[in-house]
């Protein structure tokens, strides 16, 4: 825009003295003068595409006063993915597994949680203690599909305290970036997530904690996503009304449709393209959402 207002004053400055030049043929000036009536048409035009602009970035930037996220796959990425976890804790406890086998028991597992999890009655992330029975039946079925002679309730316990360790969460490399835009605009920052007590810790421990001006999490709660209690308390933490929040997560039941039941806005995070077609706006990015 600088640029072309630039060459706008060259021109200007052009005609001005083209016009003043008593040597100049009539027909000349009235060249003129139509081009300078042009320009001024074009610098009405350019302050109304302006004013246009400015005023769609302030709506945009004004019409979300809080931003919330979810936290695991949204903000936090596990260090060490499940498969290479899973084996290098057997391999430690002297059990050889075939990768093509414990792949097979992993995808079954993931039917039985993901089944188990789309249940409206489901309180499996509403305290500390079914948190942790969720993930003793989650282990149990896994390493009893692999080999039922497993001691699964000892590997259980190795994996869910490497997974309460902050060490195992890395950030997404969008995450910083974003989260520091929306501070430096005013926007105020929180996260809904279904997680156990050991949330803030690993949010403090991973420099996530000085972004937030909230924390909203399950076991504290006593609510699990996609219930409407656990976003209600959000927009009560948010102290704004719920369309001038906006949720983000990677969950279309859990992220989208729990935070649309108060009214919040939603958008699913999608960074590996996998997500199907869908009514919310999707992300690959966070860093779109400054666009």
């Amino acid at each position: 825009m600088g640029d072309v207002y630039s060459q706008k004053q060259r021109i200007f400055r052009l005609a001005h003295t083209n016009i003043k030049n008593k040597n100049q043929k009539s027909n000349h000036l009235t060249s003129d003068f139509c081009f300078l009536r042009c320009m001024s048409l074009f610098d009405e035009m350019l302050t109304s595409i302006s004013y246009f602009l400015l005023s769609t970035f302030y709506f945009e930037l004004c019409m979300y006063l809080v931003v919330c996220f979810d936290v695991g796959f949204t903000l936090l990425d596990e260090r060490t993915d499940a498969h290479t976890l899973i084996s290098a804790v057997l391999t430690e406890v002297g059990h050889d597994i075939d990768a093509t086998a414990l792949r097979a028991a992993q995808q079954a597992t993931g039917r039985w949680y993901h089944q188990r999890y789309h249940t409206l009655d489901n309180g499996d992330w509403s305290s500390d203690a079914a948190i942790r029975a969720l993930w003793l039946q989650f282990y149990e079925h896994l390493f009893t599909t692999l080999d039922p002679r497993l001691d699964h309730a000892m590997l259980a316990d190795r994996l869910i305290s490497h997974y309460e360790t902050p060490a195992n969460w890395q950030i997404f490399p969008d995450v910083l970036p974003t989260l520091a835009t929306l501070r430096e605009r005013g926007v105020r920052i929180g996260v809904v997530s279904d997680w156990s007590s050991t949330l803030r810790p690993i949010l403090h421990s991973t420099g996530l904690s000085r972004y937030l001006d909230f924390v909203v999490g399950s076991a504290d709660s006593g609510y699990a996503k996609p219930l409407s209690d656990l976003y209600r308390l959000a927009v009560d933490r948010a102290q704004v009304p719920a369309h001038q929040i906006i949720h983000i997560g990677d969950s279309y039941y859990a992220d989208v449709l729990g935070a649309r039941a108060v009214g919040m806005d939603a958008a699913l995070i999608d960074r590996h393209h996998r997500a199907p077609r869908t009514d919310c706006r999707v992300l690959h990015d966070l860093r779109e959402l400054l666009e």
